[in-house]
């Protein structure tokens, strides 16, 4: 039996790796991860919204040099290994600045 093909209206392109330089959006505070080491990455995968809503709490700003994140308050991060399922390596995306 062969599989249906997804119409590329279905397709999801509003994600943190395609946002552009000036854009803000909206993320879930899970898209961000700690390593050891303390530093920050996003998973370029997640999805973004232009307005805050429900989990959707944590802005983001892609600016000249990088992506600033801004951490709602009372959000707490454990550092581990850096890992999301279905994510790869290249889906991280270094945090230029925490706010």
């Amino acid at each position: 039996m062969e599989a249906a093909q997804l119409p590329v209206r279905f397709l999801e392109t509003e994600m943190i790796c395609n946002m552009t330089v000036g854009e803000t959006v909206f993320i879930t505070p899970w898209a961000m991860m700690v390593d050891d080491d303390m530093r920050c990455y996003l998973n370029g995968k997640y999805t973004y919204r232009k307005s805050s809503g429900g989990t959707v709490t944590m802005r983001v700003e892609r600016r000249h040099d990088g992506y600033h994140v801004f951490v709602p308050e009372g959000q707490k991060y454990s550092p581990s290994a850096i890992s999301w399922v279905g994510a790869t390596k290249d889906d991280l995306i270094p945090v230029k600045g925490i706010h």
